[in-house]
């Protein structure tokens, strides 16, 4: 085999690639940040982290997930939209051995070790970077088959890239094909501040402080207050015995007080203080979800179909952001790699992408064909089936569907057993003369060249709605109204 040479110029040893490296630095993960946390405190911890002092910042990101409910939903939300996806490989060019490529780095990344290790990647989002360590197999070829995250406090930048620690001060560069790193860009600036938990930190510690001050308010809610009196000449211990009575009453229900000590519950009406507090916390949520997914709407109050349906636009430009940056992520630090290890340096690689597929409102189109489809607007089925992810049903199952309306020469099971069995010749079709047909035909017509001219769903729709705003419908009224009177008398005769 030739010798691979890494980025640095230097030559891979492949054999070493096939066992994980062993952690020289040992991280100690029984010290809290979160716990206590002060405005100063974390003052210095973002000071500390953008100055390459980083340890505190990484413990307290991932105490920030583990304490704030809120903050893990929505990153949880945000990782799983990625994943969710599906991750597609082309070939450099039409040339048999670049198509070759792409096909065996398709065929990695459907593993479920390399599935399982897109949430680790995508755990960047909340902490700036996210390094992934790969084990090589040996065989007919070399292939990436063990994925494992590692801890980001065993990492430091330097000069604005990823090393690694070796010992408490000294690092070194990561080892070429070894490790997949992913630093999703949240903001410009210092890698380290591209990060929700750097973003958020300030929200979270907010978070903390209201919480705490909404359960001393739910604890004390509608008790009233305790005054205690005591003469002036009451000694120290006398007071001190007030003092706990009236601290402990609350819970004790019930005190002894030495003779001459008053102790009087004053009841005083106030409004409901809490929705403060509620409001706070509630305004604190908000501002994460928009942090964090581009919107709050959705996750907060409900809101409406079309309000969310509109602000998962938003989203989506966030959504196409994370699956390009992890498509680039994968083509350097796994594709690559892979396609030299095994064939070596080549012209053209594989490209991964990560494509979101187009959202659509499936009950606007739905209204839509409930209305033009019964008269006389002409669609392929297939093309709706496609549109709704509907497939063809094989023949014998069991459809649902509107049963067929019974024919003309049928006698219908409402009409009285003494009635003529049938009306008299073109009674019934009468109903559908008068001139219907020559209105509603030009119109049909116009709204069917619509449709063969949009070239999408929304520029039908804006279509119709200038044929509509252009066009008066007072003959179509007319015919229409003329045809329900004549149906409703047919109707009342028919009984």
């Amino acid at each position: 085999m030739k010798t691979i040479y890494g980025p640095d110029g230097k030559p891979v040893n492949l054999a070493a690639l096939t066992k994980y490296k062993a952690q020289t630095v040992q991280v100690d993960k029984s010290e809290s940040v979160a716990s206590g946390l002060t405005p100063g405190r974390l003052a210095s911890i973002l000071a500390d982290a953008k100055s390459g002092d980083e340890a505190a910042f990484f413990t307290l990101a991932e105490e920030m997930e583990e304490r704030n409910l809120h903050l893990i939903s929505e990153l949880g939300k945000r990782k799983r939209a990625v994943k969710g996806l599906e991750i597609t490989v082309e070939s450099g060019s039409t040339n048999a051995n670049h198509v070759r490529h792409a096909e065996e780095v398709g065929q990695i990344l459907k593993t479920p070790a390399f599935k399982r290790c897109i949430m680790d990647l995508l755990d960047g989002i909340g902490k700036s970077r996210s390094v992934v360590e790969m084990r090589w197999e040996t065989g007919a070829k070399w292939k990436p088959v063990g994925f494992e995250w590692r801890d980001p406090r065993l990492f430091r930048y330097v000069n604005g890239d990823v090393h690694r620690l070796v010992d408490n001060n000294q690092t070194q560069p990561l080892e070429p094909f070894r490790y997949i790193v992913h630093r999703p860009t949240i903001k410009t600036g210092q890698p380290i501040t591209s990060s929700i938990a750097f973003l958020a930190a300030f929200y979270y510690m907010a978070n903390a402080y209201g919480y705490r001050d909404w359960l001393s308010f739910i604890e004390s809610y509608d008790q009233p207050y305790r005054l205690g009196r005591y003469d002036a000449g009451a000694s120290d211990e006398d007071v001190d015995t007030l003092r706990r009575a009236v601290a402990n009453i609350g819970t004790d229900c019930g005190a002894i007080l030495p003779r001459g000590m008053d102790l009087d519950f004053i009841d005083i009406k106030r409004p409901n203080q809490g929705d403060v507090y509620k409001q706070f916390v509630l305004d604190l949520r908000e501002q994460l979800s928009i942090a964090i997914l581009g919107q709050c709407s959705t996750t907060m109050d409900g809101g409406s179909y079309g309000q969310a349906y509109v602000l998962n636009e938003i989203r989506r430009d966030i959504l196409e952001s994370d699956a390009d940056e992890l498509g680039d992520t994968l083509e350097q630090y796994l594709v690559r790699p892979y396609v030299d290890a095994n064939y070596g340096p080549q012209d053209r690689y594989p490209s991964v992408s990560i494509p979101v597929p187009d959202a659509e409102d499936l009950e606007k189109l739905a209204n839509a064909l409930s209305l033009l489809v019964p008269i006389g607007l002409r669609v392929d089925e297939a093309v709706i089936r496609e549109r709704m992810g509907l497939p063809a049903p094989e023949e014998g199952a069991v459809l649902l569907g509107v049963t067929a309306p019974a024919s003309k020469d049928k006698k219908p099971k409402s009409l009285a057993l003494n009635r003529l069995s049938s009306p008299p010749s073109g009674e019934e079709d009468g109903i559908y003369d008068d001139g219907f047909s020559r209105v509603l035909d030009p119109k049909l017509a116009t709204i069917q060249a619509a449709l063969d001219g949009a070239s999408s769903y929304e520029g039908f729709m804006e279509r119709i709605t200038e044929i509509l705003a252009s066009d008066p419908n007072d003959d179509l009224v007319k015919s229409l109204g003329l045809m329900l009177i004549k149906a409703r008398g047919l109707g009342n005769a028919n009984v």
